[in-house]
Order: C-alpha cells, then sequence, then structure tokens
C-alpha cells in the first residue's frame, strides 16, 4: 500500500450511515437524570474543585486514553469510543468542550441533517454524579489525573438523552461518527482480514468491537452443556459477553489483535485473529478524517 494511502475494504457494511431529517434538539436539562445504584449507594450531583484537563505522568497530551474508564452505567459502547479517539485525535476531544457563562459549559456533538453531519452543542453545568456512599463519581471517571472532563463528556452524552439510564445499550460506530463528525461503519468480523484492520491501524482509524450474547444451556441430568457461554473465552473470563472494547493493536505477522476494556486503562486482551472472529459479532470503523 502507498504511503499515505488509505486501506481499501471491498465489503458490504452491516449498516451505511446515510442523512435523514432529524429535528435539532430543542433542549437539554444541565443535569441529566441519575441512575439509581444497588446496596444503599446514593448519587448526587457535586461539584469538584478539578481542572477539566490535566496532563498525567507519561502523558503527550491533556487528553489521554487512559484518562477514562466505565463506571456503574453500561454505557462500555460510547465509554470505548472515546478511548479509541484518544488513542488517535485526541484533539478530537479536547475541543469538543467550550467553557459558557454563569458555569455552564457547551459540549459539542454530530448529528444527521440534510445536509450531512452537522454540530449541535449541549449545555451542561460542572458538577457530576458522585455516589455519596464512596465520596467518588459514581458513573464514568478519570483513570489517572484528577480532571473533569470524562465526567463532564458523558454527563452530556446522558444529558441529550435525557438520563443515564437512557444511554445504556449501543453502538461504539455511532458514539464515534457523534463525537467526530465523521461517518462511521459497521463490519462483520468474519468478513473482515487481519490485513485490512492492521492497514486501517497504521492509517490512525478509531476502532472498537462488540462481543457476542454467551448464553449457555446446562442440562446436568444428561450432561449436556452448549451456546456461546460455554466458549472458553467467555467461560474463563478472558472475555466479557455483550460489552463492547476499543482495538488497540493489530499485528498480522503474529496473527494477533490486541482489545482494551473501557472498564480502566491497562485491562487489555490479546486474541489471536482466530478467536477475534468467533468471539465477536460487529466492528466499528471510524477514519476520524473526512
Amino acid at each position: 500500500m502507498a504511503q499515505g494511502a488509505r486501506p481499501s475494504i471491498p465489503l458490504q457494511p452491516l449498516s451505511t450511515p446515510f442523512p435523514v431529517p432529524a429535528p435539532f434538539p430543542p433542549g437539554f436539562a444541565l443535569r441529566p437524570a441519575l441512575k439509581p445504584l444497588p446496596d444503599g449507594h446514593v448519587v448526587h450531583y457535586r461539584p469538584l474543585n478539578e481542572p477539566l484537563f490535566a496532563l498525567g505522568d507519561g502523558d503527550k497530551h491533556r487528553v489521554s486514553p487512559n484518562d477514562i474508564a466505565q463506571g456503574q452505567v453500561g454505557d462500555c459502547y460510547f465509554i470505548s469510543a472515546v478511548t479509541a479517539i484518544a488513542l488517535h485525535r485526541s484533539e478530537i476531544l479536547r475541543e469538543m468542550i467550550t467553557p459558557g457563562k454563569q458555569g455552564v459549559l457547551k459540549v459539542r456533538f454530530y448529528q444527521w441533517t440534510p445536509q450531512g453531519l452537522e454540530p449541535y452543542w449541549v449545555p451542561i453545568d460542572r458538577k457530576v454524579p458522585i455516589d455519596t456512599k464512596t465520596g467518588k463519581p459514581a458513573y464514568a471517571y478519570a483513570g489517572g489525573e484528577e480532571e473533569l472532563w470524562p465526567m463532564l463528556i458523558e454527563k452530556a452524552w446522558a444529558a441529550k438523552a435525557g438520563s443515564y439510564s437512557a444511554v445504556e445499550g449501543g453502538n461504539g460506530g455511532d458514539a464515534m461518527e457523534q463525537i467526530s463528525g465523521v461517518p462511521s461503519r459497521d463490519y462483520n468480523p468474519k468478513q473482515v482480514t487481519i490485513e485490512q484492520m492492521a492497514a486501517l491501524a497504521e492509517q490512525g482509524a478509531a476502532m472498537t468491537a462488540a462481543t457476542r450474547r454467551a448464553w449457555k444451556i446446562e442440562i446436568p441430568r444428561l450432561n449436556l452443556r452448549f451456546g456461546p457461554g460455554t466458549d472458553p473465552l467467555f467461560a474463563s473470563g478472558k472475555l466479557v459477553s455483550n460489552h463492547e472494547y476499543y482495538v488497540l493493536d493489530v499485528d498480522p505477522a503474529k496473527g494477533t489483535i490486541r482489545l482494551g476494556n473501557p472498564w480502566g486503562w491497562g485491562k487489555e486482551v490479546t486474541l489471536t485473529f482466530e478467536e477475534f472472529r468467533r468471539a465477536f459479532t460487529r466492528l466499528s470503523v471510524n477514519e476520524l478524517q473526512p
């Protein structure tokens, strides 16, 4: 492949983005409705005296992929999308947040209109959801230095949906295009080669991947166990089912792919490419450039 050329994937995507009429959201609450937590944990909005961005030890940028981790909201697809973008184009995330008047911040997202992906801004304040039992952020949190941007971007994502509960479950590709303003594509991993994925990674594409639902049925009296949940990748806990990861590295020479778990930086797993194809049902790709 010529230097600088975009990788060619002659595949039929699972879904093709296309402009559709969609009204701009009429307005948002500065604080979206909170998601209740179990076991006596109570969540309230509280101010944190932390900077929006911080340069941690070893970080090259004020926004780094090790800054964000998933909390107690089922938005692994969104946290993986944010981390995947931070790996390649951290400035996209830094430029999302604009300070406004009277402590109000504006967070930029994109949505489809008849003219294509167009920006709009979600207003929020600086207060973040805190678990009053632990005194720590209840949902997304900063994985390294104390900084607010991970909590605030997730808060804005919830605000435009109406609540934190409303953003549970989703598609990493959809989140990446709403963050970057560049269309995403979804592919069936069984129809992608490791060389194609490596070429995309080399070109700086952000990628997330979703695991299958690992159900299983056991009939002890017949000594029967069947279903995806019996796969050692899920049965051993190496992979989480119905979960979205982000792609860290693709190595065609070794035939491996390295994935990150949004539960926290450093929670990585390395799979053979055949294991990846077996365990994952969707690969979402965003090239982060028009």
